[in-house]
């Protein structure tokens, strides 16, 4: 799976790069704090990781299209409130994130968009005394809603924090069973990410 995702990102920037000012690009990385909706327990308290490349491309205006492919480490962590053990589940995507950035100005623009991600690795430590698969399985497929907001440091370097949220549930219920609107287990995540860019930059003319 790693081979695949670095020949995947080198293609990524390799299109990039042959396509000249129409696209630009870079790596980036960030942490991120989760929580699953729909577990019983509650706070973002699992910290993650994420990191991979990116590319943009100019469309009419002051809009810009961003398509990532990264490594995104989600879940769900709680402390028992008897201090006996915790409960810990990590799920490790690959994520594919298709964003629409509106530039208000060369330093500020929001963004919004959906993302795909592949669940190539779960977790589970239900009482604290290590990891295990996950008795019940989560859905190969994580299908999010991608809202946040850009702030440009520098001609190189940009900040973002962005939350991400579930579209379609990654696991049901036990049973199966549903609660009105309340129909399985959700992910929900809080990123902090930077932003590299490697190639040449992109014009923005209104």
């Amino acid at each position: 799976m790693k081979r695949q995702i670095l020949i995947l990102t080198a293609m990524i920037c390799s299109f990039a790069a042959v396509s000249g000012q129409t696209f630009t690009g870079g790596i980036t990385g960030g942490i991120s704090v989760n929580q699953i909706d729909g577990d019983s327990y509650k706070g973002y308290n699992m910290f993650g990781l994420t990191g991979g490349a990116y590319v943009q491309t100019k469309v009419p205006g002051n809009w810009q299209t961003q398509i990532e492919i990264k490594y995104f480490l989600k879940g769900a962590e709680q402390k028992f409130p008897d201090n006996s053990g915790f409960y810990k589940e990590h799920l490790n995507y690959v994520q594919v994130p298709v964003l629409l950035n509106y530039y208000i100005n060369e330093k500020l623009f929001p963004e919004l968009g959906i993302s795909a991600g592949y669940l190539f690795k779960a977790k589970e430590d239900l009482d604290g005394n290590g990891f295990i698969s996950p008795a019940r399985p989560f859905k190969p497929l994580d299908l999010s809603f991608e809202g946040g907001m850009n702030f440009q440091i520098n001609h190189l370097l940009r900040a973002n924090i962005r939350l991400s949220y579930s579209i379609i549930r990654i696991r049901e219920f036990p049973g199966g069973q549903t609660f009105l609107f309340d129909m399985g287990q959700y992910n929900s995540s809080l990123s902090f990410n930077l932003y590299y860019r490697i190639l040449p930059s992109l014009t923005h003319k209104k």
